[in-house]
C-alpha cells in the first residue's frame, strides 16, 4: 500500500495504520524499518486488530527485526509520524539509526500497556518511551460499541460497558506511568 504523506528520512517514526491500533517502527533508510514483532513475524496486538502475532496481546516476548517497509506494511497504509517532535528533542539521526540497528535480532519483553511497538520506536528516537495509541484505540472501540448499542444490537451494551471499564483502567494505568 502507499505511503501517506512525506517520504521518510532516516530516524523517522513510521506508523503503519491499522484498525484501532497501529504498528510502529523506525525508518533506517533504503526502504527498511526496524520494529518489534512476534517471533513468527506477525505484528503485535498494537499493530491492528486481526493481525495479532503475540499469543496473549498483553505480555509476551518479541524480537526486533529489520524489514522492508512493504513487508511490514503487509497491504496497509503507512506514514511518517514524529508526533513527539514538538514535545521532545529527537536524538541526532545517526545516533537513532545506530541505536536501533544494534537492537536487531534481540529478544525484548512485550507488554501492550508499557512495552509495545510504539514504546520501542519512541524510545529509539527520543530516548523516551511513550505510547498514546492504546488509550485512543480503546476509546475508539468503546465509541463504536456505543454507536452499535444505539443501533439496537442487543449484545453490544455488555461489550460497551466492558470496553468503557477497560478504557478507564488503561487511562489510569497510563497516567501513572
Amino acid at each position: 500500500m502507499p505511503l501517506c504523506g512525506d517520504s521518510p528520512n532516516r530516524g523517522d517514526l513510521i506508523q503503519f495504520l491499522g484498525f484501532g491500533f497501529d504498528h510502529w517502527g523506525v525508518y533506517v533508510g533504503d526502504d527498511f524499518v526496524v520494529h518489534i514483532t512476534a517471533g513468527d513475524g506477525h505484528w503485535s496486538l498494537s499493530s491492528g486488530l486481526g493481525n495479532a502475532g503475540l499469543s496473549s496481546g498483553i505480555a509476551d516476548k518479541a524480537i526486533v527485526k529489520r524489514e522492508h517497509l512493504e513487508v511490514v506494511a503487509n497491504g496497509r497504509n503507512y506514514k511518517v509520524n514524529n508526533y513527539l517532535d514538538n514535545k521532545r528533542t529527537p536524538r541526532p539521526t545517526e545516533e537513532i539509526v545506530k541505536k536501533v540497528e544494534r537492537e536487531v535480532g534481540k529478544e525484548r519483553w512485550y507488554h501492550i500497556t508499557n512495552a509495545n511497538c510504539e514504546h520501542f520506536a519512541t524510545k529509539m528516537r527520543y530516548g523516551y518511551s511513550h505510547s498514546e495509541q492504546l488509550i485512543y484505540g480503546l476509546k475508539s472501540l468503546s465509541a463504536a460499541s456505543v454507536t452499535a448499542f444505539i443501533g439496537d444490537f442487543c449484545f453490544v451494551p455488555t461489550i460497551g460497558i466492558a470496553l468503557g471499564i477497560a478504557t478507564l483502567a488503561v487511562f489510569l494505568i497510563a497516567r501513572d506511568l
